[in-house]
């Protein structure tokens, strides 16, 4: 019975030892899918981190670009606000002018349909259509109190001549 047990224990173990043989390999198999899977996996991550950083990197341009447009905005906002402060300012003293004088014009040119005679302190700016329509009466006029002035120059010429 020795023999008979002998053997069939024998067979046990290698029946055993074939079990574990094919759990090891299935579990190489199964090692080997997962070496695979964990391979692509780090990839995937490697790529993923690639990316990550590249929006961290256009995240931080755009926060910084944000950060300045505000600052610019709000300069802007402070000099609105000062400039109109400063135009009320100047409407409730009543310094707007209504009528503004023109003396020794050092630049004249025509521009988009428009004249501009400039001197130191003030630019006018005339549509030129309807200046020209205003021309004649313009001239009339300039023309009459140059007679008058030449008159008056007279007048005074002679004046001086009496008094000599």
């Amino acid at each position: 019975m020795k023999k008979a047990e002998l053997k069939a224990a024998l067979q046990i173990a290698e029946d055993t030892i074939n079990l574990l043989g094919q759990e090891l390999r299935t579990s190489y198999m199964v090692n080997d899918d997962n070496k695979v899977q964990y391979n692509k996996l780090d990839s995937e991550f490697e790529a993923f981190e690639v990316k990550f950083e590249e929006v961290q990197e256009e995240s931080n341009i755009f926060r910084t670009q944000n950060i300045t447009l505000h600052k610019r905005l709000e300069c802007l906002l402070t000099e609105i606000d000062r400039l109109e402060e400063q135009r009320d300012g100047l409407i409730a003293e009543g310094s707007t002018p209504k009528n503004a004088y023109l003396h020794e014009i050092h630049t004249i040119f025509v521009d988009s349909g428009e004249l501009h005679l400039v001197n130191e302190d003030l630019s006018l700016v005339i549509n030129c259509s309807n200046f020209v329509q205003d021309l004649a009466t313009i001239n009339d006029l300039c023309i009459k109190e140059a007679k008058r002035d030449l008159a008056d120059s007279i007048h005074q010429i002679k004046q001086l001549n009496n008094d000599i």
